[in-house]
């Protein structure tokens, strides 16, 4: 049986089982009585999972149950749905002064993770919207994730991102979808990094053409969806400008496009 948060049948949707091991996947629809039968699966470790999205933006359940076939009937399971958690925060200067100007168009954005749990479902339910009061909150989320700020203020870069007084900036967070989350800080700093320059051939000539790539010495930052790496191009007087990259040590690398190399040669 596959039934909603509320204990009633939930007929419109599929229940799904998939093999981690070998991505196998079967899914077979959920009847009006909440029924449902997957047949003919072989034995093996699987994940049975459901998930129904509402008519509300974010408004989301689901539910994943690990499950060990042995070859024998598995009758009588219950899937039972959870609503996706309720994320609450507010965005704050490092400095404690106000922020200058208006959130209008800003949002926290939830980014789903890879995660080393085989079967997980994911959601990332709504965007945070920034209000006046500069709070956000987002509904409808479940699974593994990062929370990044955009469109900051001019002259503002992430500083950290605080939950329960520890920085997740970048340390994904794991949501379950049963417990919500209150309290979350986004902190942004007017002191802004910048790396700047122009660089030059084997003669010390200025360079027209070129890519400039920064990136952390260590190479674990430097996974999706790092803040350690960043690109730039030359402007109209041929330097370079990256800006907001959070403090550490850095590698950076200048490369001509191929065309430009073959027209030297």
């Amino acid at each position: 049986m596959a039934i909603d948060s509320a204990g009633r049948p939930l007929a419109g949707t599929s229940a799904s089982i998939v093999s981690p091991s070998t991505g196998y996947m079967l899914s077979a629809p959920v009847k009006p009585d909440g029924s449902f039968v997957l047949a003919n699966i072989a034995p093996g470790e699987y994940g049975l999972a459901a998930l129904v999205v509402g008519p509300g933006v974010g408004d989301l359940q689901q539910v994943m149950l690990p499950i060990t076939i042995t070859g024998d009937d598995v009758a009588g399971l219950v899937l039972q749905m959870t609503a996706g958690s309720h994320v609450t925060g507010r965005i704050v200067s490092e400095e404690g002064t106000p922020l200058p100007s208006s959130p209008a168009g800003m949002r926290v954005d939830p980014l789903p993770m890879p995660t080393d749990v085989p079967i997980r479902i994911q959601n990332i339910g709504t965007q945070g919207i920034v209000n006046d009061d500069w709070t956000f909150e987002m509904k409808g989320l479940g699974g593994t994730m990062l929370f990044r700020p955009s469109k900051l203020p001019a002259g503002y870069m992430l500083k950290s991102v605080l939950l329960d007084g520890r920085d997740v900036a970048d340390t994904p967070v794991d949501i379950r979808g049963t417990e919500d989350l209150t309290g979350l800080q986004v902190v942004v700093t007017s002191h802004v990094t910048e790396i700047n320059g122009a660089p030059c051939d084997a003669k010390g000539l200025p360079v027209p053409e070129y890519t400039v790539v920064a990136f952390a010495e260590d190479a674990a930052r430097w996974r999706y969806p790092s803040r350690f790496l960043a690109t730039a191009r030359p402007d109209q007087q041929g330097r370079f400008k990256i800006a907001n990259l959070p403090p550490g040590r850095y590698l950076a690398v200048a490369r001509q496009p191929w065309t430009s190399r073959n027209r030297k040669r």
